[in-house]
């Protein structure tokens, strides 16, 4: 019994001696490892603080993160040294501003003023403040910048833009950057729409300008015109049907007072503008002074004479009148391109019409014996005609136009017989066409 104590004895102590030896090997590999990790760390910083100095804050940052040694570090050294790599990088971006932000809050929750080096953690506190007041003075700029604009031009706009685009220049890491870039592009749309209406403004000004000026006022007018049916006096065979062309009276079978030429001149045309719509306009056109002369050619001139002088006459192988009057009407003008443009019109005439000379003829009488009759023009009529046409614009002023005029010829003449003695008078108007075109500047 006394044997076995002693073997069991012997045992548990070998057994203890090996427990012993196993945990001083645990203990030694631990130290071990700890030293070797302190140094580790210690070398860590060493370098992550060298990039500190060296202003590659950015390389330093990245050494730090891809080791986590802000998390194994009980010292908080390196979350010391996290916080100066982005204070001093902080005008990069309002990322790294954010960041900041973030681990100054941490930092000073979490670390014990006590428990750390008391310089750094004062450092710490020194970057909080300028944080804060950076926040603040941010906040107002913004404030400031965005500020609703009372009068919204474009040197307002232009300046707003310029005061942004310094600021963001300036402070690369405002937490309101995107705001202000929006606020920028607003002010740059605003901007662009005030120049396409500003543009369109004066578009609308040239245009109105233009078309004002179209038809405003013209010197002198020439036209010509024609009936379409040349040489319609034809050959006048006696005295009675000389006496019913000279009155208007139908002859033959002929038509009466159909001119073979017509040529006009007019002075002085303006117009009068009712309110323009965008390209168009509608006005009153007035033309003062307008004259035409009409011309029947005499293919017959045995009977009829023109007194060229008071003692003196000629054969009339051409009978001419005049038709003197004013026009007034409404024209629409539409305007193409920048001057140009295209105006139908309508115009009322009233005019009167005389013989531009004394006639005479002779008849005879029962007796054979010779009669002279004198043919001039009555107290004169007036008469209505109306014209409808078409203006081409080449410019403000130039133009042509083509026309047809509905004309009541009113040839009011008197054939007179010895003294005074009136013979006939026809005052009837007759309605013919004239087709023509005239030129106006």
């Amino acid at each position: 019994m006394k044997k076995l104590l002693t073997l069991f004895i012997k045992e548990l102590y070998r057994i203890g001696i090996i427990f012993y030896l196993i945990i001083g090997v645990c203990y030694s590999y631990q130290v071990n490892a700890q030293v070797t990790d302190k140094e580790f760390i210690k070398k860590a910083y060493i370098k992550a603080y060298n990039y500190y100095l060296e202003g590659k804050y950015s390389k330093s940052l990245a050494f730090l993160d891809a080791n986590s040694f802000v998390n194994r570090d009980k010292s908080n050294e390196f979350w010391y040294l996290k916080i100066l790599n982005l204070n001093a990088s902080k005008r990069s971006s309002k990322d790294t501003m954010i960041l900041l932000d973030y681990e100054l809050k941490e930092f000073l929750s979490t670390v014990n003023y006590w428990n750390f080096n008391l310089k750094k953690y004062s450092d710490v506190l020194k970057i909080s403040i300028d944080q804060s007041v950076f926040i603040q003075n941010d906040k107002k700029n913004f404030q400031l910048l965005s500020k609703k604009l009372t009068n919204k031009d474009s040197i307002n706009l232009k300046l707003r833009m310029g005061y942004i685009s310094a600021y963001i220049e300036d402070v690369p890491n405002t937490y309101f950057k995107n705001e202000l870039l929006v606020i920028s592009q607003d002010c740059k749309d605003t901007l662009e729409t005030i120049r396409k209406t500003r543009n369109l403004l004066e578009k609308q000004a040239r245009i109105n300008k233009n078309l004002k000026s179209i038809g405003n006022f013209s010197t002198l007018e020439l036209s010509y015109s024609f009936t379409g049916n040349s040489n319609n006096l034809g050959r006048i065979n006696n005295e009675s049907e000389l006496e019913s062309f000279l009155l208007g009276k139908p002859y033959g079978t002929n038509q009466p007072l159909m001119p073979d030429l017509v040529c006009g001149i007019s002075l002085i045309s303006f117009d009068i503008d009712f309110p323009q719509a965008k390209r168009n306009k509608l006005a009153i056109i007035w033309t003062l002074f307008d004259v035409s002369f009409h011309v029947f050619k005499n293919k017959n001139t045995e009977f009829l004479k023109r007194q060229k002088n008071s003692y003196e006459t000629v054969n009339a192988s051409k009978i001419y009148s005049t038709f003197l009057g004013t026009r007034i009407g409404l024209m629409h003008s539409i305007l193409i391109g920048n001057s140009k443009a295209i105006s139908p019109y309508w115009q009322l005439i009233p005019a009167i019409n005389f013989l531009n000379y004394t006639y005479q003829y002779e008849i005879t009488d029962s007796q054979g014996a010779p009669i002279n009759r004198i043919v001039t023009t009555n107290a004169h009529k007036i008469v209505l005609s109306n014209e409808l046409g078409v203006k081409f614009y080449f410019n403000h002023h130039l133009y042509i136009s083509m026309f047809v005029q509905l004309r009541n010829y009113g040839w009011n003449n008197k054939i007179i017989q010895g003294v005074e003695s009136v013979i006939d008078t026809y005052e009837n108007s007759k309605l013919i066409n004239l087709f023509g075109f005239r030129i106006g500047v």
